[in-house]
């Protein structure tokens, strides 16, 4: 849905040619980043990225990071596990996130049963709408370009947390990684007590509606809404922590695209469009 506003034109002077009147019009964002529609505006994103944007061309497909979440593996109950690719090539996703207190890691403790099945439930709830966003989008692509994107990196997990030398290690290859990436999604809240990808702004951000009748006696129906605050990671927020973090500053650079899902709307970077919802 799109709102569409028409006022008299503010260069209506007697030495401008009178353009009547100035037209508004703004989308009316989904109002929660789960929705369908939130998805179909994503998809519509990518493709036209994909298509289109010789900057961001994916190119031939990479060689994957040393281990990555396999989101689709049917010898699991959960259909989740961390496996070693060996060089192996594929489309996979990243994720970009603030760490928190329920953050799932990979220890030397427990990485073996990891690449047997990582449970449902031992993921943080950003984890799982991470994952859940990306099988229907797996499916999507696959339906779309032939190629299904099963698999995404997320540092806590693929990277061993208590290993120096793992660290190091992959620290050298942030740049490989993120760059690869066929799209990268982004944790991007106002408060750090957000704990899940997906946020419904509904009740507080949703579009709301008046009738009015015009000077010639028409009725209209007017939608409003509250203005949504746009940060990027070139601009300071106080209010979104995770734009603050160094490190998560340089995933955002090096990343070919970036799917922002902030607190009201779902937002799109890449190297050649900025966008967003509304």
């Amino acid at each position: 849905m799109k709102v569409r506003i028409e006022l008299p034109s503010p260069w209506r002077q007697p030495w401008f040619p009178d353009r009547g009147l100035t037209v508004f019009e703004r989308t009316v964002p989904s109002g929660n980043t789960a929705s369908n529609e939130a998805f179909q505006k994503a998809t519509k994103w990518f493709r036209e990225c994909n298509d289109t944007h010789e900057d961001c061309s994916a190119g031939e497909i990479p060689e994957m990071p040393d281990r990555v979440l396999d989101i689709a593996a049917e010898d699991t109950t959960s259909g989740i596990k961390l496996v070693k690719t060996n060089g192996k090539k594929a489309r996979y996703a990243c994720l970009s996130h603030r760490w928190g207190e329920e953050t799932s890691q990979a220890t030397r403790q427990n990485v073996d049963s990891l690449f047997d099945e990582v449970p449902w439930d031992y993921l943080s709830p950003t984890y799982q709408d991470s994952i859940t966003f990306l099988r229907k989008f797996s499916k999507w692509h696959q339906e779309q370009y032939g190629e299904e994107i099963r698999y995404i990196w997320i540092d806590s997990l693929c990277i061993i947390q208590d290993s120096k030398s793992d660290w190091k290690k992959h620290s050298l290859k942030m740049s490989d990684i993120y760059s690869n990436s066929s799209i990268t999604l982004v944790e991007s809240h106002r408060l750090h007590t957000d704990k899940r990808l997906f946020q419904d702004s509904t009740s507080r951000r949703g579009s709301k509606h008046v009738s009015i009748r015009d000077a010639k006696g028409n009725d209209h129906e007017l939608h409003y809404r509250h203005t949504i605050y746009h940060p990027t990671f070139m601009v300071k927020d106080d209010d979104i922590p995770v734009w603050k973090r160094a490190w998560v500053f340089q995933e955002r650079l090096l990343s070919r695209r970036l799917l922002i899902f902030g607190p009201d709307e779902l937002s799109w970077q890449c190297a050649s469009h900025h966008k967003c919802e509304c």
